[in-house]
């Protein structure tokens, strides 16, 4: 009973830290938004001939095409099913390019760059993660969104991630995006932790 038990609390906490997306055999439902200007070429399809993690899964890919004309070219990628995101601090992600960027076009600090999004109650009211430059071709990038102060996180209505240029910097090449993670509210796992270990003594003192 107590191995039962260990291995449950063992299968538990490794579930926390298990990607909400890991795209390891297909899109999952990730498309992309046109309302962000241009820049895309196709929603973005499962490729299985890379991987973030390196265990033979895959990642969703899309080809971007971003002009150096002032309208802001972007290409965002989004997952637009309802979610409750309430018992979560931080979504993590991860980006790859696979052609150098221009950073920090004529020293103004427009580059390209990526960072995650989420949209939130029925407003849709969106939330943005830091700018990440993506500096290195053939280099996986972490985005990071803090989720403290985020309002609506039981009504989250999109996740996604968001690339651009701040139509200051032309750029063509493929974007990667793979294993965005949840991470749970420590809260949240405190209390898991606290009544795994009281059933573990509950079982080790019934087999004493």
């Amino acid at each position: 009973m107590l191995k039962k038990l260990l291995l449950v609390v063992a299968s538990l906490l490794i579930a926390t830290s298990v990607s909400a997306f890991s795209f390891d055999s297909g899109t999952e439902g990730w498309t992309h938004d046109s309302g962000w200007g241009t820049g895309i070429t196709a929603d973005p399809v499962w490729s299985g001939s890379m991987d973030h993690t390196g265990n033979g899964g895959g990642v969703i890919t899309s080809a971007v095409a971003l002009q150096a004309d002032g309208s802001g070219g972007a290409l965002n990628l989004m997952y637009a099913t309802p979610q409750d995101l309430s018992a979560y601090s931080l979504v993590k992600g991860y980006v790859q390019v696979d052609t150098n960027p221009i950073h920090n076009v004529g020293g103004s600090g427009y580059g390209i760059g990526a960072r995650l999004h989420i949209k939130t109650g029925s407003g849709w009211t969106t939330y943005m993660g830091d700018w990440i430059n993506l500096e290195t071709a053939n280099t996986w990038h972490e985005l990071t969104l803090n989720l403290a102060g985020v309002a609506n996180l039981s009504d989250v209505r999109a996740i996604g991630v968001h690339i651009g240029d701040g139509g200051a910097s032309t750029w063509s090449g493929n974007l990667f995006v793979d294993d965005v993670n949840l991470v749970p509210e420590p809260g949240s796992l405190i209390m898991l932790s606290v009544g795994l270990l009281g059933l573990i003594g509950f079982a080790a003192r019934k087999r004493k």
